[in-house]
Formats: C-alpha cells, sequence, structure tokens
C-alpha cells in the first residue's frame, strides 16, 4: 500500500505536498507506508523526506487543472494507493481508510447518491446517457485505487472527458472537473464508495470541529 499525491505548476502546490508528506510521517514510517509525489518540479524534497518518491513529469504531461487527477491509475505505486490532495494533512494513522475501502477497484468517501439535481450539470441527463439510474457525489480531495480494475475506471472517466462540454457539464474554475467524471465512471463499474462517517476525512465546511 502508498500514499500518492500530485504537486504541479505553481511551487506552492510542491509546499503543500511536503506539508503533507511530513504529517503522514507523524503516523507512518517509510517502511509502514511509502508516499510518493508526482511533481513537475526538479527542485530536491527536503533532507527529512528523503524516503518519499518522487514521479518527475513534464510540465502539463497529464493535463492541465485537473486532470492530472484523471491519471492516477497511471501513477498508483503499489497495489493499493490511497490519493489525497496536497492541500491535505493527515492527523491520524490511515489505517482506517485503507481497511474501509479494500476491496474496491476505486474508492471516494461519497456524500450521497443521486438520481436528479445538480452536480457540475444536470444529473438526470447524465445518468440517462451513462445508462445508470444514480451516480455517487462526493469531493475529490481523496481517491482509492486499488488492482487492474482501477485502470478500467479510470479509462472510461478520460473517454468521458473527451465528451464533457457536449454532455453539458459544468466546468470549475474554466476546467473541466474530474469529480463528475469519475463519477460517472463509477457508477457504470457499480463503484459507490463508502458514506462519509466524518472518521475518514473531513474539512473546515462539512466538519468544523
Amino acid at each position: 500500500r502508498s500514499v500518492l499525491t500530485i504537486a504541479v505548476g505553481p511551487r506552492i502546490y510542491l509546499d503543500m505536498a511536503v506539508a503533507l508528506a511530513r504529517s503522514i510521517r507523524l503516523w507512518h514510517d517509510a517502511m509502514d507506508l511509502p508516499v510518493a509525489i508526482a511533481t513537475d518540479s526538479v527542485e530536491p524534497l527536503p533532507a527529512d523526506l528523503s524516503g518519499v518518491k518522487t514521479i518527475l513529469l513534464k510540465p502539463k504531461e497529464l493535463g492541465v487543472g485537473f486532470e492530472p487527477k484523471l491519471n492516477l491509475d497511471r501513477l498508483s505505486p503499489a497495489q493499493r494507493t490511497l490519493f489525497i490532495d496536497a492541500d491535505c494533512l493527515v492527523y491520524s494513522r490511515l489505517d482506517r481508510a485503507f481497511d474501509a475501502f479494500a476491496g474496491q477497484a476505486v474508492g471516494v468517501v461519497r456524500e450521497r447518491v443521486a438520481k436528479d439535481g445538480e452536480r457540475f450539470g444536470d444529473i438526470a441527463s447524465y445518468c440517462q446517457y451513462l445508462g445508470v439510474e444514480s451516480i455517487p457525489v462526493f469531493t475529490g480531495g481523496m481517491y482509492y485505487l486499488e488492482g487492474q480494475g482501477a485502470a478500467s475506471v479510470y479509462g472510461e472517466a478520460r473517454t468521458l472527458l473527451q465528451s464533457y462540454d457536449q454532455l453539458g457539464l459544468v466546468r470549475l474554475r474554466g476546467l473541466p472537473n474530474e469529480e463528475v467524471l469519475i463519477s460517472g465512471a463509477m457508477a457504470r463499474h457499480n463503484l459507490w464508495g463508502i458514506p462519509d462517517d466524518g472518521l475518514v476525512i473531513g474539512d473546515f465546511q462539512t466538519s468544523p470541529g
């Protein structure tokens, strides 16, 4: 198992990834849980993170904006990989997350399952196109990937990206949002993530405590 994060573009993302890696090291040593940072920066990591793996990318190699997160299957460094956004911090051991996601090709912390309403586009129309009854709704700050099944889900998400605007999906800050694409691909593979019980991930909006 491993943890993966992405730090491409402005330097601030690498700084945040370093902070994330340090927070993981408070709870897991390098033998217990390897950490990898996929980055387009050639700057060496701080000495205290000598055990952290760097996956060197060319600038914009995996696209821009949220697109690199559609390639987690290509970056995954282990059989079981927990992707965490660079702007997060870990404040306990991650065993609970790995245990909760075990056996799922792709896992997310699900807010709800929706068949209508709005989520970066009209959900009902999107479901009709996908041929599914509903999709999982989540925030993509954390993804879990396991085994070869993850490549099938992410391959389908990349295919959906090619029709993003034609499907009437709404862009986030002018860019395609990976969440709605992975959500659709997961629904097609009958993957729904785990319900958000507040024990795996939290943010200042949903978990102010």
